[in-house]
């Protein structure tokens, strides 16, 4: 509805592609669930800890906690971002290029390192890193299903950067 509401008042006339309206939606719903499954911090949460700067949360040497646990969470990221990669180029125009996705990915993987500081969670490298490699294979299986189905994204966005506005 947010759409639509945005297209009238755009003057935009082309036809609507349902479609596309629908797996924006599927969008927004993922990007709610990693919300919800990363534990997200709020700025509710800032004074709740006495102190923001733990460093000691902070892991920037990359794979440091490769353990058998290590392992499954980095794989466990690896999945948590390919729909990220796949969604974003099939449901705008915008987004088919593979730089984009990859920035993109990295912004919101870097606004969820950032966001688990506030409620006591850890920042790691590795978790950023598995996050873009996820978004990459996200775009690579977007890129065979292209190929399969002969999609095609038409509709651009109701503004530029749509997914931002909804990501953050």
């Amino acid at each position: 509805t947010y759409q639509m509401i945005c297209y009238r008042k755009q003057g935009k006339q082309e036809r609507i592609n349902k479609g596309n309206i629908v797996w924006r939606y599927v969008f927004i719903f993922y990007l709610y669930l990693v919300m919800d499954v990363v534990g997200m911090g709020s700025i509710w949460e800032i004074g709740r800890y006495g102190e923001i700067n733990r460093w000691e949360e902070i892991s920037l040497i990359p794979f440091q906690s490769l353990t058998s646990e290590g392992l499954l969470l980095c794989i466990l990221n690896i999945i948590m971002m390919m729909p990220l990669g796949f969604l974003l180029p099939l449901s705008w125009e915008r987004y088919q290029k593979l730089p984009k996705v990859i920035l993109t990915g990295g912004l919101f993987s870097l606004f969820i390192e950032l966001g688990q500081l506030f409620n006591r969670r850890k920042s790691d490298i590795d978790d950023f890193l598995m996050n873009i490699l996820g978004v990459i294979l996200g775009y690579c299986i977007w890129k065979l299903f292209k190929r399969l189905f002969n999609t095609k994204s038409k509709d651009s966005g109701v503004f530029s950067d749509e997914p931002f506005a909804y990501i953050s």
